[in-house]
């Protein structure tokens, strides 16, 4: 009997798209989980013609591994999400398992090399295999290419104009490490439970972590000057209504949801105490925080950070409603608690971008207090009817100082402008949009001048 001849030409063309097929498909997968190139389709808009994988027919360097290393531990592709052109990269655990991932590094790096250069946004799902496998041989076939700054460039993550996410289902490859740490959000799924790069939202499954992750491509713009675009082309209605009667007894999760366009949030914290995230409002991309009603713990304001910091760096406006929270005064003794609290101000203070400040329950809208006082250049602010106001500028908005508010309503502070407005709460979030209407066409607001007694005046 002749031996069977290798397929060649267009033979091998169609061969090697069924041996890729088969190899995705003939893996075990635990509940809730994906393969990773079923990932990578999954977050690919649907109907999007424009997706294109570098490198699915990689093998590993190895000649023995060869029949069990497609892609060589990742699957490296770009395609639309959430309507912009992304960079996607899916680690293949199984795959790189057999290999020591000389030519699947290569892929990593040309990947981002070119995302960096087209001002592509990046999502990476993590799932690399254990640290302890082999590394790529020192001077090998294909880490040694990778290895030569010459031939491919450096890629600087904190340099970036367009966002990274992170979605971590298990290990991070060695040489995303610096990509994982600096992500502008870190999703994880049960899989990278055990990872201990820090997550900013958990999610059940790939499923949900997929869906979540394209949310935040049509959320988060590119850092640039251009006007802000909507993030969907008509907005979508609330979250919930705020009725008039009772809305400041309301949790700040509730009254996220109530300010934000329906199914737009992706929440770093959700509840009654504290609420902060990503979302739209009218349609325009927003980073908010909606303070509870107890004093700031430093895990809050941990998030509180996190959050500010992904608008300033993207110029999206920030929303902070001040629901009756302040600083916990035993815990502004520690070090730690102030450092925050000043990373804090100096993020708004510096942020090139729209900040519209509500006070729903209790807070102050002069001095320099992180949910929205006037100092750190707060555009537009607005009161809810039974809310306190204090119309001092003392320093710093103590829980205690807090407290001794009762019964000073809004209209004070209205009348020394402090507040520009007095409003229902049922019309908070076209007063809000409104103002995002006028202010969206400049995007990128002028730094912020500070007077000769270092106050910020009205931009």
């Amino acid at each position: 009997m002749p031996e069977q001849s290798e397929p060649s030409g267009l033979e091998r063309v169609f061969a090697e798209h069924a041996a890729v097929d088969a190899f995705d498909r003939e893996r075990s997968l635990g509940p809730g989980e994906m393969s990773p190139r079923a990932r990578v389709q999954a977050l690919i808009d649907a109907g999007s013609d424009s997706f294109l994988e570098l490198g699915a027919r990689t093998r590993s360097q190895r000649p023995e591994a060869r029949e069990s290393s497609y892609g060589d531990g990742v699957v490296t592709a770009f395609g639309e999400v959430g309507g912009r052109m992304t960079a996607v990269l899916a680690d293949d655990p199984v795959a790189m398992a057999q290999s020591d991932g000389g030519v699947g590094k290569n892929k990593r790096i040309r990947t981002l090399t070119h995302a960096s250069q087209g001002c592509l946004p990046v999502v990476y799902f993590a799932q690399a295999a254990p640290a302890d496998l082999p590394a790529p041989e020192e001077g090998g076939l294909l880490g040694r290419y990778s290895d030569g700054p010459l031939i491919v460039p450096e890629v600087h993550f904190d340099d970036r104009s367009a966002p990274i996410v992170t979605i971590l289902g298990g290990e991070v490859a060695p040489e995303l490490q610096a990509l994982a740490l600096d992500s502008d959000v870190v999703l994880r799924t049960p899989g990278g439970a055990a990872t201990p790069i820090p997550s900013d939202v958990s999610l059940p499954d790939d499923a949900g972590a997929i869906a979540t992750a394209a949310t935040l491509m049509r959320l988060i713009p590119t850092r640039d000057a251009a006007p802000l675009r909507r993030a969907a082309d008509a907005p979508a209605p609330a979250g919930a209504a705020l009725a008039d009667e009772g809305a400041s007894d309301l949790g700040a999760a509730t009254v996220a949801e109530a300010l934000c366009d329906g199914g737009s949030i992706v929440p770093f914290a959700a509840d009654d105490a504290f609420a902060a995230g990503l979302g739209a409002l009218n349609g325009y991309p927003v980073a908010y925080v909606v303070g509870g009603g107890t004093a700031f713990t430093r895990a809050q304001l941990e998030i509180f950070r996190r959050v500010v910091g992904i608008g300033a760096r993207f110029t999206m406006p920030l929303v902070l409603a001040q629901h009756g929270v302040a600083y916990d005064e035993e815990a502004l003794g520690t070090t730690d608690y102030r450092r925050l609290v000043g990373e804090i101000a100096a993020t708004i203070h510096g942020a090139e971008t729209p900040k519209l400040a509500i006070i729903s329950r209790r807070g102050q809208s002069a001095g320099d207090f992180i949910l929205g006082g006037r100092e750190l250049g707060t555009h537009y602010v607005v009161a809810w009817p039974d809310a306190d106001v204090s119309t001092s500028e003392a320093s710093p908005f103590t829980a205690a100082r807090a407290g001794a508010l009762d019964g000073m309503g809004p209209w004070d502070a209205s009348g020394l402008a402090l507040v520009d407005d007095v409003v229902a709460p049922s019309e908070t979030r076209a007063r809000l949009g409104t103002m995002l209407e006028i202010m969206a066409p400049i995007r990128a607001l002028p730094p912020v001048v500070e007077d000769k007694k270092g106050r910020v005046p009205y931009r």
